[in-house]
């Protein structure tokens, strides 16, 4: 009697360490669901950074995390041809042979966020079984693979996936897990933006906030100031907190605030070599009261470039010059009718 229900207790005992880990499977392996297989499921917080590598060109997308904020900021490193060879923008995949490659460095955006999002917990739409019962050769993980690397911060290896050949018309492309040795066939959107990040994956915006939702705004030219306040009519700005009478030339300003784009990111300087006078300073403030949510700077530097720098930026950029020589110039109408 006592044999037969430690025998039950055992089985018991096995069915529920069975029951556990289908209902929670190791973040490594690979579970079916509805239209597709998870490949691993990482919290998006823990990555650190993507990397993808196809011979000598590469994508690493780094998400530096500070404490108060909600987003990551996404800092984008690439080396890839100046003009990606054979897709025109529409196979992402395909390998560029030859021609020089271009290294470049910039803010990532929401397309760089979707990015780190899929490879947190990548979705393939079926598994095809073991690499070595398949072949290497047929499915092309034979030779040099274009590889991504996901890395988690609080550990030393990245999950890792290899690609091998495209599906004609570029529909999928085999990946293959070597933590299980399986393939499996991933949907080639997935990839769409890498073979072309530096076009796709910068953030070209200048501002974290538009001028537009801001209570109040205060803008120099390093020489004078003005602030500027919202008024309930939308688009309409007063020269004083109670003002009735609009500033007539604060909404061109500031509609050319708004438009004014990133053209490159630029090294950063060290600390306190940051040279030019300030042409343009502009403080945004979500409320009234309180800190600015966005500080944004234009100047001239050593080389005569009309360098920006804001919050949103984090790092000196470029800006096309003749659109900032049409805003520097709006803001000395807004400044000489103060």
């Amino acid at each position: 009697m006592a044999r037969a229900q430690l025998v039950l207790g055992v089985l018991l005992a096995g069915a529920l360490v069975w029951a556990y880990r289908v209902a929670h499977p190791p973040e490594d392996a690979p579970r079916p669901g509805e239209g597709g297989v998870t490949l691993w499921r990482l919290p998006e917080r823990a990555v650190e950074r993507v990397e993808y590598r196809d011979g000598g060109q590469r994508v690493v997308i780094r998400a530096e995390r500070s404490g108060g904020e909600d987003e990551p900021y996404l800092w984008v490193e690439t080396r890839l041809p100046r003009r990606p060879a054979g897709h025109g923008g529409q196979r992402p995949e395909a390998r560029a042979e030859g021609g020089p490659l271009a290294e470049r460095a910039f803010k990532g955006n929401r397309r760089a966020r979707q990015v780190l999002a899929f490879f947190a917990h990548p979705r393939a739409t079926r598994e095809l079984g073991s690499l070595e019962a398949l072949g290497r050769e047929k499915f092309g993980f034979a030779g040099e693979l274009r590889t991504v690397e996901v890395w988690r911060r609080d550990e030393a290896e990245p999950r890792r996936m290899e690609l091998g050949r495209n599906l004609p018309g570029n529909a999928a492309v085999y990946a293959h897990l070597p933590r299980t040795g399986r393939v499996y066939l991933v949907p080639l959107r997935s990839f769409r933006f890498l073979a072309r990040a530096a076009q796709a994956l910068m953030d070209r915006g200048l501002l974290s906030i538009q001028p537009g939702a801001a209570a109040r705004i205060e803008v120099s030219d390093g020489r004078r100031s003005r602030t500027l306040w919202r008024m309930k009519p939308a688009g309409q700005w007063g020269a004083t907190r109670e003002a009735v009478a609009p500033v007539a030339q604060a909404p061109g300003f500031l509609s050319a605030l708004a438009n004014l784009r990133i053209a490159e990111y630029l090294e950063a300087p060290a600390q306190g070599r940051e040279a030019g006078r300030t042409l343009l300073e502009a403080r945004l403030y979500e409320a009234a009261e309180g800190p600015p949510r966005e500080v944004v700077r234009i100047y001239q530097d050593e080389q005569g470039r009309l360098v920006a720098r804001s919050r949103n930026t984090r790092r000196p950029v470029t800006v096309d010059p003749e659109v900032a020589r049409a805003l520097l110039k709006r803001l000395q109408g807004l400044l000489d009718g103060a």
